[in-house]
Order: C-alpha cells, then sequence, then structure tokens
C-alpha cells in the first residue's frame, strides 16, 4: 500500500508548443505534464535553466509532438526514466523513501490504430518497470486523443447510451488503472477540447487502484493558453487528519484567546 507523507500536486496541460516565454512560466504544482511541447534537443538547457528546477524532455519535432515534464519543490528522487523515440510519452520512476512512483505523460495520435501501438508499447515498458522496481503504483496524466466513453466524452455522440472506447478500457483494465476524474464524478459531463461544433474529454488522469488509499481530488480549469488544465491532489488521509485537527485547534485557540480577552479587559471598566 502507498501512502503519501505529504500532499502531491500535479497538472497537466497541452502547450502548443513552448517557444512562446509565456508558456514557461512557473504553474502551481509539484508536477506539470506538458504535452505539445515541439522540443528539440537544444532547447533542453536554456528551457531547463528558466525553469529553474528540474525537467525532463522527449522530443518530437519544432511543429508536432513532445512531452515534458517539470518538478517543483518535488520530495522525491528520480530512479530512472524513459521515453519514447518520437515525442509521445515520458516515464519517471520516482523513489519516496522505501515506495516507488512511476509517472507518465502521454500525448496521444490522432489515429486510433497509431494510439493502440502507442499503449501497447507503454505497456510493455510497464510490465519491466514494474517487475524492476518491485512497484505497481502508477500516475498517468496527459492528451490522450482518445474518448473513455463515446457517449460520456463526446458530444455530439452518435450512441444514446454509454459506450466504451475498448482500446482504453482494455489498457485501464489490464493495467489496474482508475480513470479518477470519471470515478469522482460518475455521468458528469466536461470537455476538455472544444471546436465550434464538437466537445470531446481527451485528457486524463489515470490512477493505479493502489493509489485510491490516499485522498485525491481531480479538476478541469481554462487555462491561459486557451484549452484545459487538468489538476491531480493526493493528500495522505493521516495528513489529511493532521491539517483538520491543527485547524480546529488554531480555531479553538483563537475562541479562548477572545474570550479571555475580552475578560480581561473587563477589569479596566
Amino acid at each position: 500500500m502507498f501512502q503519501l507523507k505529504s500532499e502531491l500536486s500535479l497538472i497537466s496541460l497541452n502547450a502548443r508548443g513552448l517557444r512562446d516565454i509565456t508558456k514557461r512560466k512557473r504553474k502551481n504544482a509539484n508536477v506539470i505534464f506538458l504535452q505539445e511541447t515541439h522540443s528539440k534537443t537544444e532547447d533542453c538547457n536554456f528551457w531547463s535553466k528558466q525553469w529553474g528546477d528540474k525537467a525532463y524532455f522527449c522530443h518530437g519535432s519544432s511543429r508536432s509532438a513532445g512531452v515534458a515534464v517539470l518538478l517543483k519543490n518535488f520530495q522525491g528522487q528520480i530512479i530512472s526514466h524513459y521515453k519514447d523515440q518520437h515525442g509521445h510519452w515520458l516515464i519517471l520512476v520516482v523513489n519516496f523513501d522505501t515506495f516507488n512512483l512511476v509517472l507518465i505523460n502521454v500525448y496521444g495520435y490522432n489515429n486510433l490504430s497509431q494510439n493502440k501501438f502507442m499503449l501497447e508499447d507503454i505497456a510493455q515498458n510497464l510490465g519491466q518497470i514494474k517487475q524492476t522496481y518491485s512497484t505497481n503504483n502508477i500516475i498517468i496524466g496527459g492528451d490522450f486523443n482518445l474518448v473513455q466513453d463515446n457517449y460520456y466524452d463526446k458530444w455530439p455522440s452518435k450512441y444514446s447510451m454509454s459506450h466504451p472506447n475498448i482500446t482504453f478500457n482494455t489498457f485501464c483494465n489490464e493495467q489496474h488503472l482508475m480513470d479518477i476524474w470519471r470515478h469522482l464524478n460518475p455521468g458528469t459531463i466536461k470537455s476538455s477540447w472544444f471546436s465550434s461544433t464538437n466537445k470531446s474529454r481527451l485528457d486524463y488522469w489515470l490512477v493505479a487502484n493502489e493509489l485510491l488509499t490516499n485522498d485525491i481530488h481531480s479538476d478541469i480549469s481554462n487555462s491561459s493558453q486557451g484549452g484545459s488544465s487538468w489538476r491531480l491532489k493526493l493528500l495522505d488521509k493521516l495528513d489529511k487528519m493532521n491539517i483538520q485537527k491543527a485547524e480546529g485547534a488554531f480555531v479553538r485557540s483563537r475562541a479562548k484567546w477572545i474570550e479571555e480577552g475580552e475578560k480581561k479587559y473587563s477589569l479596566f471598566l
């Protein structure tokens, strides 16, 4: 069982290119997944220095693909990383004391068959990583360019009821992953990509079943780049209880101070 000792916050965002300096500003999270970075090898050093903390890149071309993982005040230690030669996925293996965690940033293809091969490739790498690092703790995030359900996650839909995407759901079931936003928001309709005539939820946080003992929050918000950013927060339940106790103690202490202060003040009347 994997239990975090403090909050771990993640953001996933399709950057649509990072050459605009405004897109390389700091985000309020420990881990930032970026897709469509359009990065090249020669960009790494300069962009990493601008970021001011650890950054990992997997390059596509200057006009397509590319993913990156940026870290900020990150408590874990990166012990290994793997990347796709076409710039569509990046894997980090992280050690938190005695626990290992696998983080995967994904940018899917605009083609179903290519996405199927991509997920098979990720699954093959995951099988080796799980065995090598003795862990089933996995978080996958990013823009998959796939819908989880052709009714709930695609509008307009030609279906009148739930119609799961076989490719996507087979991958999740085989890897024991949960579409955590859907799990927390059953039946809710929300999009991460939209045009004048269509909307779809193409961005996901897939969380291993082993991590569900943590307190998890996931939401979507509009980004300054005109797209959507997806947040994921994991907070250890014990840590959450301690925070709640501390907040309660503060309230009680302030109430006592007010009461005692009023009594002392009355001496001067």
